[in-house]
Parts: C-alpha cells; structure tokens; sequence
C-alpha cells in the first residue's frame, strides 16, 4: 500500500467513471461475484450488528468482489497522507484498512459494532480496536486527525447523527473519507448480501444516502465537503454470471469532508 498513486479531486469532480485498472496488491485479489442485484424473494434482511456477527468467519474471502476492490480504487484515489497522523477506521470489518494505514505510516484505531469482526481483526494483527457504532463513538472529542469509513456509513440510517458525532471527534481541519453505495442503486433493486459460514445466503440492511442529504448533513454538522466522486464498475472485471445490470449507473460515491477550523 505505500506509495499508492493518489489522484486529485475536487468538489466539483462528480462525473460518473470506471474502475479498470487490474489490482496488484492482495487487498483486492479476485473473488466470486456476491453483491446481488435483484430481489432475494421472501429473504429478510439483517440488521447490521447481527450480519456482521454471521460474516465474520467467511468475510476474508466472501467479502472481497468487484464491488470492494472498486471501494478500494476510490480509497487510493482520495486518501490525503496519513503518516504521522491518528486516523479512525470507523466500521473496520476485519481490520483490511486498518493493516493498509499502519503501512502507511498511520497511528490507525479500527471502531466496529460487531465483536466477531473485531475479533478477526485482532487475529489479523491488528493492534488498536474498539466496539463502537458511528453514532456514539468511543473516542474523545477531538481526537483524530483523519477518518476513513468504508462501506459503513450506509449501514446508519441517521446521517446527519453520524456526521455530528465525526465532526465531535475530529481536530479542527481534520478530514474525513467516506465510500460507500450510490443511492442509485437501491433505485436499481441492488441488494447487500453474503453466504454465511454455514453456506447461507443472507442479506444486509442498509439505507441510500444521496448527494444532496449528504451536502446537507455535513453543512448541518460543521463538515465543508472537499470532493464528490461517482464511480460505475467496469463491466471487464466482472466475472462471468454476473447480471448485466451490475455496471449500469454509478455503484459508489467517494466523499471527502474537512472539519471547519
């Protein structure tokens, strides 16, 4: 991860593109197809909490796919330096980020509301790991220079108390990175799902935040947005079965936000 190209953006960069460069690291090693994109029938979804606490033992392999690397496409492309610096992983998951900013150089601290994926990222090696959900953080005011949440902020049907509640723990001038699903694609029928250890299907509950509540809950919170970037997924780095529909439209957002001074 060191040394990562990083391209600039700006608030006004928000014209849809693809992903298409190949992955040469093993955070985004090819993987089956598991985001859904049609109705599951009868399937009920999960809250996060219990989800997460079903994917864990399977998430290192079923939780990377094309959806994810181009998650970690957006990461490279708008993550600013963060050697020396304390950064947040808010909603770490299995720690992938986490192990990605120490490389970097960071000071890293992963917050998850679930414990069986703090527990995996503990296994992973990673060292600074808290149990927390993005409305009520266990962290001081103040506290961090950067924040990183990745595929998270949708699982939190309040925005604008998640976006509060990072302004709260962010230095002034701190900045915060959020990639996650384009409200586009709930329009779409796109649903969150993952095969359980048991090989069960099961699927997530999340919400479609758009840009212009986005816009709206960071300027409610203090949070001057930086960039806005749209992203499609490339239809040549699907792999076969995928649906047709899974390159249509734009499949994430990435959003840079700074704390005001």
């Amino acid at each position: 991860m060191p040394g990562l190209p990083r391209r600039p953006c700006s608030s006004t960069d928000r014209k849809p593109s693809s992903s298409t460069g190949r992955a040469t690291d093993a955070l985004v090693a090819p993987v089956p197809w598991f985001m859904v994109v049609l109705p599951l029938g009868t399937m009920s979804d999960l809250a996060p909490r219990a989800a997460y606490d079903r994917w864990a033992a399977t998430y290192a392999v079923e939780g990377r796919n094309p959806l994810t690397d181009l998650a970690a496409d957006l990461v490279r492309a708008h993550l600013p330096a963060v050697s020396g610096l304390r950064i947040g992983d808010l909603g770490c998951g299995t720690g992938r980020w986490l192990l990605a900013l120490d490389q970097l150089g960071a000071e890293a601290i992963g917050i998850d509301l679930s414990g069986p994926m703090l527990a995996a990222a503990k296994a992973a090696g990673c060292l600074r790991l808290a149990a927390g959900i993005l409305t009520a953080l266990p962290l001081a005011s103040e506290s961090l220079d950067g924040a990183l949440l990745v595929l998270s902020l949708s699982h939190e049907p309040d925005r604008i108390g998640a976006l509060q509640e990072l302004a709260r723990v962010l230095n002034p001038g701190g900045w915060a990175l959020i990639v996650d699903l384009h409200a586009s694609a709930a329009d779409r029928g796109w649903k969150r799902s993952f095969r359980d250890a048991a090989g069960e299907s099961r699927r997530v509950r999340w919400h479609a935040h758009d840009e212009p509540r986005l816009r709206r809950a960071a300027a409610i919170s203090g949070l001057q947005v930086e960039c806005w970037h749209e992203a499609s997924l490339d239809a040549s780095r699907l792999p076969a079965g995928a649906p047709e529909t899974a390159s249509t439209g734009a499949a994430l957002y990435a959003l840079r936000l700074r704390r005001w001074p």
